[in-house]
C-alpha cells in the first residue's frame, strides 16, 4: 500500500512524518498502513524479519511486515520518531467473548512485535487492557500489565517509563511553578499558589479519573496541542477554552461533592476568576 493513509489523515509534512500530539508523545490513528510503509515514511525503527508469537485466536500476516496496526504512539527524541506502543481498537461488539477478547490481545501483541515496542493495549473506547508485549512473546501467552487507569497519555508515558506504580514528590515542581506563576504574572502569593493548586488539582484528577467522569476533552491533555491547530478545532485559544468551559465543568464537580475543603477550594477559585482572565489575557 501506498503513503495514502498517512497523507490523508495529515500525518505527511515537509519535515516528515508528524502524527496528533498526544501528551508529550503523538499518535498515527491508521489501521490500514503496513509496518514495512511506517518504516519507509521514516519512522524509527526496523521491522522484524518475523513474528513467532503463538496466537490461537488471531490468524497473523505471513509476513511482519505486513501487520496494521490501528494506532501507533511515538516518542520524538532529537527528531528521531521512535514507536514506543501500538492500540487496536475494536467495537464493543467485537469484544463480547473472551475469545474475541484475547484475539484482540494477540493481534496488538504481534503489532507490537513486529515494530519491536514493548508496549500494547487493546479497547472499546471504554474498557482498556494492557499487555506487556515482550514479556507476553518470552512467555508465549498474553501477560497482561497491571494497571487500572483509563488510557491518556500521562498513564502511557508513566507505562512507557516504567513509572507507573511510582510515588511522587510535588514539591520541586509546585516551587518552580509558583516561582514561574509569580514571574509572569506579578500576582499576590496567595493568588499564585490557588492558580498552581487549579493546575495542579485539573492534571491529578485528568491522569486519575475514569474517562466516563472527566471526558477527554476536560482534561489537561487537551491543552497542549498546537495552538493554531487548537484555534481550528475550538474556535477560540486555550487559555479561553479553559476559562470558558474546562474551569466551569472541574468547578461544576466540586459543587457536587459532600466535600467542605473541597468547595472552599473551588470558592477561592471562583474569587479570582476575573484577575485570572485579566492576567492571562
Amino acid at each position: 500500500m501506498s503513503m495514502e493513509e498517512l497523507a490523508q489523515q495529515g500525518y505527511l509534512t515537509p519535515d516528515g512524518v508528524r502524527g496528533k500530539r498526544f501528551g508529550d508523545l503523538e499518535v498515527l490513528e491508521l489501521g490500514a498502513t503496513t509496518v514495512a510503509r511506517l518504516a519507509k515514511a521514516g519512522l524509527d525503527f526496523t521491522p522484524a524479519s518475523a513474528v513467532t508469537f503463538p496466537c490461537e485466536r488471531y490468524k497473523a500476516p505471513k509476513r511482519a511486515g505486513l501487520v496494521k496496526p490501528d494506532n501507533v504512539y511515538l516518542h520524538r527524541i532529537a527528531g528521531r520518531l521512535v514507536p514506543i506502543a501500538v492500540a487496536e481498537w475494536k467495537d464493543k461488539a467485537r469484544l463480547r467473548k473472551s475469545s474475541d477478547e484475547l484475539a484482540a490481545a494477540e493481534q496488538a501483541v504481534v503489532g507490537a512485535l513486529a515494530m519491536g515496542v514493548r508496549l500494547a493495549l487493546t479497547t472499546d473506547g471504554e474498557r482498556f487492557r494492557y499487555i506487556d508485549a515482550a514479556a507476553s512473546a518470552a512467555a508465549g501467552k498474553i501477560v497482561e500489565i497491571q494497571e487500572v487507569r483509563d488510557f491518556t497519555p500521562s498513564v502511557l508515558s508513566d507505562l512507557y517509563r516504567g513509572e507507573s506504580d511510582v510515588e511522587r514528590d510535588p514539591r520541586p515542581l509546585s516551587e518552580k511553578v509558583w516561582q514561574i506563576i509569580w514571574q509572569t504574572t506579578k500576582a499576590e502569593p496567595k493568588d499564585c499558589l490557588l492558580t498552581f493548586v487549579e493546575f495542579f488539582m485539573l492534571k491529578f484528577l485528568s491522569d486519575n479519573l475514569p474517562l466516563s467522569v472527566l471526558p477527554a476533552d476536560y482534561r489537561f491533555d487537551v491543552l497542549l496541542s498546537d495552538p493554531d491547530e487548537f484555534a481550528r478545532n475550538k474556535g477560540c485559544t486555550q487559555i479561553e477554552y479553559y476559562v470558558n468551559s474546562i474551569r466551569p465543568a472541574h468547578q461544576a464537580g466540586f459543587r457536587g461533592t459532600p466535600c467542605g475543603r473541597r468547595r472552599q477550594s473551588a470558592e477561592r477559585i471562583r474569587a479570582r476568576d476575573d484577575h485570572f482572565v485579566h492576567v492571562d489575557h
